[in-house]
């Protein structure tokens, strides 16, 4: 049995504006420096003091997070007892922000009881919220049920997946006036990532009518952005966006991961 899930999606120029129609007036932001530095979390808090409602901020993300930083986190997070968490910025913000909502809800919770087997996960967002906002494209884990992390183990980091159909965000906000301060190379790669993301789902031999229909779209809107020199940002979001909800499975991921690390991959079914 497959079924696809998705968060509610808003997309489009001015798709922040909506953060007022989500109930929450204690935030928790997952953020990291450099989004902080470019003026990226002003633009969020703007929009949080227009409605008065008071936040945090934890900006200790780093690119390939680790699984100190989620501890750290989830420390703050419970201290400070929000009802709706925000990420903001690529996937490795959004993936932490996820491990870190789901161990706020079970506080008792440990990194690898985050998943596929543990029923009490279907029971999240008793306390708080999720948004997504994803300042690139390409990654995906603004609406997939995926984590990965980076763990120490025997002084190797190894990067490890850790993932539940539950676990995935309330809300994704695809705003482009976010992407749109991308540098081009970082818009070039993650338009490929998009692409790769695809391409995999195509030739799987889990694909189906559905798949087929919004992978084909995403190569075809992505392969035109390419050629168009990445004109529209907000295309591009769509493109990702196309292309996420059939690139959900763990197995799926841990495929294109163990191809990149040139490693061979371990497959769980799920």
């Amino acid at each position: 049995m497959w079924f696809f899930v998705s968060p509610f999606i808003i997309f489009g120029p001015d798709a922040l504006e909506f953060l007022g129609n989500i109930k929450g007036e204690r935030c928790f932001i997952v953020t990291d420096k450099n989004l902080e530095e470019l003026g990226y979390v002003k633009i969020l808090t703007d929009k949080l003091d227009q409605s008065e409602r008071k936040y945090e901020i934890y900006n200790d993300v780093k690119p390939n997070p680790q699984e100190e930083d989620v501890l750290k986190g989830k420390e703050q997070c419970i201290a400070y007892a929000p009802n709706l968490i925000i990420a903001l910025g690529g996937g490795s913000v959004i993936d932490t922000a996820k491990a870190i909502w789901a161990m706020y809800e079970f506080p008792e919770f440990v990194l690898d009881d985050l998943n596929v087997g543990n029923e009490q996960l279907y029971d999240i967002g008793k306390k708080s919220t999720m948004v997504a906002i994803p300042t690139t494209s390409g990654t995906g884990a603004e609406t997939t049920w995926a984590m990965v992390l980076s763990r120490n183990e025997q002084d190797v980091w190894r990067k490890i997946g850790f993932s539940h159909k539950a676990v995935y965000p309330t809300f994704s906000i695809l705003d482009p006036i976010f992407p749109a301060g991308m540098p081009k190379k970082l818009t070039v790669h993650t338009a490929f990532d998009t692409l790769a993301h695809s391409f995999e789902t195509v030739v799987s031999s889990w694909r189906n009518e559905f798949s087929d229909a919004l992978a084909l779209k995403a190569i075809t809107q992505s392969l035109r952005e390419l050629q168009t020199d990445l004109a529209e940002p907000e295309a591009m979001l769509k493109s990702d966006e196309l292309a996420n909800p059939v690139f959900a499975s763990a197995d799926a991921k841990e495929g294109m991961r163990a191809f990149k690390e040139k490693r061979k991959a371990v497959f769980k079914g799920e």
